[in-house]
């Protein structure tokens, strides 16, 4: 497998265009496809999921691969992603507990995504995943998305990251029209250099600094409880793209223009 296949990413952005928050949620999902661009991951490696075009890269065609549902998000996740080497998946609208909606009909239940997850790293040989959730309700999953024991025993690795805890206090997600969100301070500390571990504290610092009450979580020692001492250690050494891998000739950079937001 050559250096721009090992990454892969899905990118979604849920619920209904109708919603006044969905332009933001465009804006933000459109933040973290440049980021992932500049990362090293070439558009053909990314698969972004949502109702309205989004021209992430702003080259006057939009990056969106399909509508979000879930014979489409299975097949991003399953299909095609499963047969990298590392894994992101994001979700991004406001969120329900244990499920996260897809459009302005279809959810998608933590135990049915959970189960894709054991589908692809079933004999260890599978991607490493790394899940970001940014909705409110978001630490619901992260229970969910713990690797049974045969997995781990296999040797799979998983990253789950929520922007929110549970409840209808720590589960308070914000989101405004500026921008302000976990997602976006997460990718902005990417972009600087940061690993996932690192942007995690540091968009975890944020958003407690602006919402004292949202409680950003992750799980990545695979037992399903998260913000332990434990917790962390793998994603301090994982980043998105080729940022890991020995520069050599022919590595892909990208050709990416300045981010603006989308229209």
């Amino acid at each position: 497998m050559c250096i721009r296949d090992r990454s892969r990413a899905v990118l979604v952005v849920g619920g209904d265009p109708v919603d006044p928050l969905y332009r933001t949620f465009k804006q933000i999902i459109a933040f973290a496809y440049w980021v992932l661009r500049n990362e090293g991951l070439p558009a053909e490696n990314m698969r972004l999921l949502a109702e309205e075009p989004i021209d992430a890269d702003n080259d006057g065609v939009s990056d969106v691969h399909d509508r979000p549902n879930l014979d489409t998000l299975r097949q991003a996740v399953v299909e095609w992603g499963g047969h990298a080497e590392r894994l992101l998946v994001e979700f991004l609208d406001h969120g329900q507990r244990n499920r996260f909606r897809l459009n302005a009909t279809d959810y998608l239940e933590a135990s049915t995504y959970a189960g894709w997850l054991d589908q692809i790293q079933v004999s260890g040989s599978g991607p490493e995943v790394t899940t970001i959730i940014d909705t409110c309700e978001a630490g619901s999953f992260i229970d969910d998305l713990a690797p049974s024991r045969k997995t781990r025993k296999a040797g799979a690795k998983r990253i789950t990251i929520a922007s929110s805890g549970i409840g209808p206090v720590n589960g308070l997600a914000l989101f405004d029209e500026h921008g302000v969100s976990f997602t976006a301070a997460f990718w902005e500390q990417v972009f600087q250099g940061s690993t996932y571990g690192q942007a995690f504290d540091i968009a975890k610092s944020s958003m407690e600094a602006v919402n004292p009450l949202q409680a950003p979580q992750i799980d990545d020692d695979g037992n399903g409880f998260p913000n332990e001492p434990s917790d962390g250690l793998v994603a301090n050494n994982a980043r998105p793209g080729v940022a890991f891998e020995a520069v050599r000739t022919g590595v892909f950079i990208g050709d990416v223009a300045e981010y603006q937001a989308v229209a």
